[in-house]
């Protein structure tokens, strides 16, 4: 459905770069992962890890944020982000080819070719005119 939406909204040659994470990346830095940052008027907890039998990411950040009715006290929310870390081969299997060139398939912020240690890769797409 992404593709095809994406494909919808550019002309003919217009180009689709996007970007994933890879399973190195989240063996290497999400397995059991705690962060935070404090900005004064918000913070927010991280915990990251990863499911190696489904292959999916998790992220669930805790929230707070100061009030804008009582500025002494803050206000807690959470939120749980997940995501399916796929490879880069079945990215491709993925890409409908009567709608797109894939023009090239990057190890992350490089023109170099990825690899199994890559920990994001860019995939770089041209529309085609409608079949």
């Amino acid at each position: 459905a992404l593709f095809r939406e994406v494909h919808r909204c550019l002309e003919t040659g217009g180009l689709f770069l996007f970007d994933i994470t890879t399973r190195a990346n989240s063996l290497r830095y999400f397995r059991d992962w705690l962060s935070y940052e404090d900005f004064g008027d918000q913070a927010y907890v991280r915990h990251s890890y990863f499911d190696d039998t489904t292959s999916e990411q998790h992220n669930d950040f805790t929230i707070f944020q100061r009030s804008q009715r009582n500025p002494s006290l803050f206000v807690k929310t959470r939120e749980r982000h997940v995501q399916w870390v796929v490879s880069p081969r079945e990215i491709r299997r993925w890409v409908p080819k009567q709608l797109y060139d894939v023009l090239g398939v990057w190890d992350g912020y490089s023109f170099g070719r990825w690899s199994r240690h890559s920990e994001r890769i860019h995939v770089l797409l041209r529309s085609r005119a409608e079949p």
